[in-house]
């Protein structure tokens, strides 16, 4: 099964337990060196929390490109705490 390709992936050459994998690029260079991480404050992580209650969060995480510092995606580590 090959996957979709858009703008922010391209097809990689080998293949991962028979399913073709995509590897992530930066829309704004095109590098492939793309780094995770996890956005901070000064007191802390940056946390989602639902729209109308402050109980459990999940910090938020990051891809972005390690050469320009393109931001490539945002996601919340843990959603069933904000759902």
């Amino acid at each position: 099964m090959i996957m979709q390709q858009s703008s922010h992936f391209v097809e990689e050459s080998h293949l991962k337990e028979g399913v073709h994998m995509a590897k992530p690029i930066c829309p704004k260079c095109k590098s492939e060196d793309i780094k995770k991480g996890v956005m901070g404050a000064s007191f802390g992580q940056v946390q989602m929390f639902p729209e109308n209650i402050r109980g459990k969060s999940s910090p938020i995480s990051a891809e972005y490109c390690n050469k320009c510092g393109y931001i490539i995606a945002l996601y919340v580590e843990d959603p069933k705490n904000v759902g």
